[in-house]
């Protein structure tokens, strides 16, 4: 039976998902929809997003506030 449009499977790591999980579940989120809204960020900043070298000090500085934050 083909998959409904939009729908796709992935393998991530077991203890990836499970973790991202928790976290999108601990702060209220689906984390279906936490995936949809990487991939428009993503596609939106054609991929730069990801390219740690370019994001500015300021945000890296916040992102690893947080991760104390959330210790």
């Amino acid at each position: 039976m083909p998959a409904r449009p939009g729908a796709f499977t992935a393998n991530f790591a077991v203890e990836t998902l499970e973790k991202f999980r928790t976290t999108c579940k601990s702060t209220g989120l689906q984390y279906t929809k936490v995936l949809e809204e990487l991939a428009e960020v993503y596609l939106e900043t054609q991929g730069l997003c990801l390219d740690y070298q370019n994001l500015s000090d300021e945000f890296v500085k916040r992102s690893k506030e947080n991760a104390v934050l959330k210790q």
